[in-house]
């Protein structure tokens, strides 16, 4: 439900296609999954482009997820979530299928982003922060996306996160359908979490959702994925790898995570949700602590360690203030 460059789909429809849905005229196709296929189209009143994305057939299941997403999407009104526009049903062929148009996100991934602009850790954290309030938005609607990866995170031309694709997201305390009948796993294995991977009523909760995010941020930090074998992996091999083996700790990664850093996103990639943040909030205040070089909560604060956080946030606020302090006198000398 975007576009990587924007005003470009990535292909035009062939002769036979869809050419309009309702309002929508549709210039060009954006993508596909299980789901069903995403247009980009354009609307005249008001004039925008838009991302369609409709059924794939009338598949009862495929048309009730759609539904489902729907649903979801008119409860989510944030600046960091995608937002829906309109939905409705169409005819294709001999069947009604249902259909969403949303914001047209024009972007790149956060990787991507991340790695274009040449962000600095600084940077890097701050997108964490943005993206993890908007996933908090959303669980505190009851909403558990169970998605979260990079290619569904878009950094638009103002330097706003936009999360996407709540297709497979839950009602949170609702029966999991990590597994479909036939076995299909809906998610992305790497960015899954051992519960969700595991199957279960009701085992993704919020939780579920802060250890996708703990991946993020592992990757967009240390610029590899904790576990890169799950990438290639199947469903029951990556259980066994999530169960036997530890991810290397960030810091050991990249040297610009040491410390507190280290102990925040690997706070959030525990393999028990126990010991993971209770929600996307407290991941984003304890990323803004480490920014602000304040004492997180992740770790059990002794006194020497809250002395050590309050040295280094003086000395830095000490610095800043000797700085303005030249410029003031600068300027009052010229």
């Amino acid at each position: 439900m975007h576009t990587t460059e924007p005003g470009q789909p990535r292909s035009a429809p062939a002769a036979g296609e869809l050419s309009r849905i309702g309002p929508y005229h549709i210039v060009g196709i954006l993508g596909e999954g299980g789901m069903g296929r995403v247009y980009l189209a354009r609307e005249s009143h008001p004039p925008r482009q838009v991302a369609l994305k409709v059924a794939r057939g009338p598949a009862p299941n495929l048309a009730a997820r759609l539904r489902r997403e729907i649903e979801t999407l008119a409860a989510l009104e944030h600046p960091g979530i995608a937002r829906l526009y309109a939905a409705g049903e169409a005819r294709v062929g001999d069947a009604s299928v249902p259909w969403l148009a949303m914001e047209c996100v024009r972007g790149e991934h956060v990787l991507d982003h991340a790695r274009n602009t040449q962000a600095d850790l600084a940077t890097r954290l701050r997108l964490l922060v943005r993206i993890a309030r908007a996933v908090q938005f959303a669980h505190e609607r009851g909403v558990v996306h169970r998605d979260l990866k990079p290619g569904n995170i878009l950094i638009d031309a103002e330097g706003q996160p936009k999360v996407l694709d709540f297709g497979i997201a839950q009602r949170e305390g609702g029966a999991d359908a990590t597994l479909t009948l036939a076995g299909q796993v809906l998610g992305t294995l790497p960015y899954m979490s051992p519960e969700q991977l595991s199957g279960g009523d009701g085992s993704a909760d919020a939780r579920s959702d802060v250890y996708s995010l703990g991946v993020i941020a592992y990757e967009l930090i240390g610029g590899r994925l904790p576990h890169p074998r799950l990438a290639t992996s199947t469903l029951f091999e990556a259980l066994d790898i999530l169960r036997h083996e530890a991810p290397p700790p960030l810091a050991q990664v990249t040297s610009g995570a040491r410390g507190d850093l280290d102990t925040v996103v690997m706070k959030a990639l525990a393999s028990e949700p126990a010991q993971r943040y209770a929600s996307a909030a407290a991941f984003a205040d304890d990323l803004e602590r480490v920014l602000e070089h304040r004492p997180v909560v992740a770790r059990r604060a002794t006194l020497a360690y809250r002395a050590r956080r309050f040295v280094r946030r003086h000395r830095a606020l000490s610095a800043a203030n000797t700085q303005n302090t030249i410029a003031a006198a600068t300027a009052v000398s010229l």
